[in-house]
């Protein structure tokens, strides 16, 4: 008897399909049915004698320096509200998570639900239930086209997303001025700025560059995209050799060997130049959308007394305009100019605007849109001229974001 695995691509799977989360507290009376065991396709669990739990095991991929904390926390609340289920959530890194798993897998131990990028050989192997067997229709329909799209095998969907983040270049404004050079806009520019850092700020590396296994994929990406070609072509062919990529990859190598990278990138993943451009000590990176929360969170505050810091929470996204909004307007523009008032009296004062929130973030996908991120980013600049600058935006005062 083979055990099927509710394995999402990149999928927060007892979120969407052990309890109700799209905003409000989770209800215990619409906990799964405890007979049913999700993971098993042609053998079900015997009902559970009264006071016995079910044991649900999750594998999850390893985000970020928060993501263990996030799941420790989420299965403590999730086992404290489910009485009737025992939620283990297991993270591994994205270094060793396929060797993790395929080792469950042959032991006769896969997990339950199981966080992943690529499931094709899962699905090959007949160990995945199709998504539409586990996730309620209204919650399945919530998902946008495009990214169930991605997990389509023979006309069926395996898997569902619970992430997707939009990239972007950072910067350290201060290091750029100070090598007097502008903010590339080509790998010509990049190149000359590179140049001119190291000369004149020897102690900080130029540009970052990640060539782990930790997210090789993005990585590689980065470049092929902006030199203009792809991972397969228009008919779906790999298309890896392509003189294209070659290019691009020749051209990310040359960065390494004239000394414009950190030092060793064959090791140094993407949480390590987090922390370098973090510490001043990395002047560009390309990164996910959540380095300015890191960045706040880890080094902007780090030098600021707590009573020295206001977090005002929260803006929106607007859903038909993707424009940055404040969510009770009446009361938010009331609110905001007693702050300003306060940080006139107080220029130390550190504000902190939160975009998102539990009801608010769906349309963030939405925002990095490439039809749509614009719109998004000048109603940001559009709020900051009102006074609040980047310190009301939660980011340090030497840091700005172009968004790709």
């Amino acid at each position: 008897m083979k055990k099927k695995i509710l394995a999402l691509l990149l999928a927060l799977a007892m979120a969407l399909s052990l309890m109700a989360c799209t905003g409000g507290t989770p209800d215990p009376t619409k906990a799964p049915d405890p007979s049913k065991d999700p993971g098993t396709e042609d053998t079900q669990k015997p009902d559970a004698p009264s006071g016995d739990k079910i044991d649900i095991n999750v594998i999850a991929a390893e985000y970020g320096q928060n993501t263990k904390k996030w799941w420790a926390d989420f299965q403590d609340e999730f086992n404290k509200t489910y009485e009737n289920i025992n939620l283990v959530v297991e993270v591994v890194s994205w270094n060793d998570i396929y060797t993790v798993v395929n080792t469950r897998i042959t032991g006769k131990n896969a997990p339950d639900i199981l966080n992943i990028d690529v499931f094709a050989d899962y699905q090959a192997d007949d160990l995945l239930l199709p998504a539409k067997d586990y996730v309620s229709e209204e919650t399945y329909a919530k998902f946008y086209e495009a990214f169930l799209d991605q997990s389509v095998v023979d006309g069926t969907v395996w898997a569902i997303p619970d992430l997707a983040s939009a990239r972007a270049m950072y910067y350290n404004k201060d290091i750029l001025d100070q090598a007097g050079v502008d903010v590339p806009t080509t790998w010509e520019e990049l190149t000359a700025a590179c140049k001119a850092i190291k000369e004149k700020c020897p102690d900080v590396y130029p540009w970052g560059i990640d060539m782990t296994t930790d997210e090789g994929q993005a990585a590689f990406a980065y470049y092929i995209w902006n030199n203009g070609s792809d991972f397969t072509d228009a008919d779906g062919n790999w298309i890896l050799n392509d003189p294209k990529n070659v290019e691009a990859v020749e051209y990310a190598v040359g960065l390494v060997k004239d000394g414009y990278t950190n030092t060793d990138p064959a090791n140094e993943t993407r949480y390590n130049l987090q922390d370098l451009f973090g510490a001043g000590k990395l002047a560009m990176m390309i990164g996910p959308n959540s380095i300015p929360t890191y960045i706040a969170d880890n080094y902007a505050k780090a030098n600021t007394p707590k009573e020295e810091q206001i977090n005002y929470a929260f803006a929106a996204i607007d859903p038909e305009s993707c424009a940055l909004v404040l969510e009770y307007p009446e009361r938010d523009r009331k609110n905001l100019a007693g702050l300003r008032e306060l940080r006139e009296a107080h220029p130390g004062l550190r504000l902190v605007l939160s975009v998102g929130g539990w009801e608010h973030s769906r349309h963030f996908s939405d925002a990095a849109s490439t039809a749509r991120r614009s719109t998004f980013t000048v109603s940001v600049m559009q709020f900051t001229a009102l006074g609040w600058g980047e310190k009301m935006m939660g980011l340090p005062a030497f840091m700005q974001i172009m968004v790709l």
